[in-house]
């Protein structure tokens, strides 16, 4: 019986010792688990967003959270540097012009006025004025350009050389009634068009005087000591201080039918004395400006931009012949300077050179010198 008491007694006592909340019990030192948080030092602030790891207290009242804001539009710039400090920046109303490259210590540039430069002669272009006689035509600039650009189409195609019209000049009278062509080189002021344009090569008189109405165009050179001209005179020794003029029938008609040329009138159906290639009774047909020879009416020298212009190369070629008018295409001296027999020569051929010799075009490209 003792002995259960005493059992008893030690049960009660243990008992007492468990309860919980006892004062005095030193705390225990235990590991912290994985999902507490360790003890906040002193004068540390913490978040009061509770870290991913620390549940949140139900209890406590949330804070007041600000939401962000939505993130305003970037707009990337480029890599500029920095400006410096003190500097002033032009506002877009001002008008600054910024160097290409910068430098230290920029002025205004002074304005500078070129001289007048001289000439430089070109090595592949043949320049050419036109004067044009009042008492004869009046064509405006407008047509002459447009002949011009055939004979340039034609004189390139030939000499391989640019024919280029730099000035048109009208003059109201390039000389007097009953002159012979002998005096055609005293009736211009040749040496005012040479000292304005000391680049020219050669010009085109355009004007019914000095026999030009019948033949349609002669060729002609004028002498001066202190110029050069880039193509030198084959027909002068090789000189190169000649400068070469056409002198040219503007309204020049090409294989005329049936005409009274005294008298300027049409006066036959066909062909009278040399016309036609001196074929006599060929038929005449009316053009539309004029009576041409039948058989002629399709050539390429029929259209009548396309014959002045020609002329205009034609005699240009002839101060660079060596020969006169046995230069011309067909004849015995040109026959046997291409190889050729008189049958082989063709309407064709003869229109295609302008009329003059194959070899004459080679002339011209050999003459080209330095000035």
């Amino acid at each position: 019986m003792k002995k259960l008491v005493l059992v008893l007694l030690v049960v009660a006592l243990l008992l007492v010792a468990c309860e919980p909340n006892r004062p005095n019990v030193p705390p225990r030192h235990d590991p912290i688990p994985d999902n507490s948080v360790p003890p906040v030092e002193k004068n540390v602030t913490v978040p009061t967003e509770p870290s991913p790891s620390t549940p949140p207290d139900p209890t406590s009242e949330p804070e007041d959270v600000t939401p962000p804001t939505e993130p305003e539009d970037i707009i990337p710039t480029p890599n500029v540097p920095a400006v410096e400090e003190n500097v002033t920046l032009p506002t877009e109303s001002e008008n600054v012009t910024l160097p290409s490259t910068p430098s230290e210590n920029l002025t205004e540039p002074e304005e500078v006025i070129p001289p007048e430069e001289p000439y430089i002669y070109s090595t592949d272009t043949f320049f050419t004025d036109v004067l044009v006689g009042l008492e004869s035509f009046n064509p405006s600039e407008e047509e002459i350009e447009e002949v011009m650009e055939i004979a340039s189409f034609k004189f390139k195609q030939l000499t391989g050389y640019n024919l280029e019209l730099r000035e048109v000049s009208y003059l109201n009278k390039v000389g007097a009634e009953g002159e012979s062509t002998g005096s055609a080189f005293n009736n211009f002021e040749y040496k005012h068009f040479l000292d304005n344009n000391q680049g020219l090569n050669g010009v085109i008189v355009l004007t019914k005087k000095f026999g030009t109405e019948n033949s349609g165009g002669f060729s002609s050179l004028l002498y001066y000591p202190d110029y050069c001209n880039s193509f030198k005179s084959v027909i002068r020794d090789g000189e190169s201080n000649w400068l070469y003029f056409n002198y040219i029938d503007w309204k020049h008609k090409y294989s005329t039918c049936g005409y009274d040329y005294e008298n300027d009138q049409h006066v036959s159906a066909v062909s009278l004395g040399g016309e036609c290639g001196n074929q006599p009774g060929t038929q005449c047909i009316f053009n539309g400006d004029y009576y041409i020879c039948e058989d002629a009416q399709e050539n390429y020298y029929a259209e009548e931009n396309v014959f002045v212009a020609c002329t205009i190369v034609h005699e240009f070629m002839h101060s660079f012949g060596e020969l006169g008018n046995y230069d011309h295409y067909g004849s015995p001296q040109c026959n046997e300077a291409m190889g050729i027999t008189y049958e082989d020569a063709t309407t064709e051929d003869l229109q295609y050179y302008c009329g003059l010799c194959p070899n004459v075009y080679e002339n011209f490209k050999n003459s080209f010198i330095e000035c």
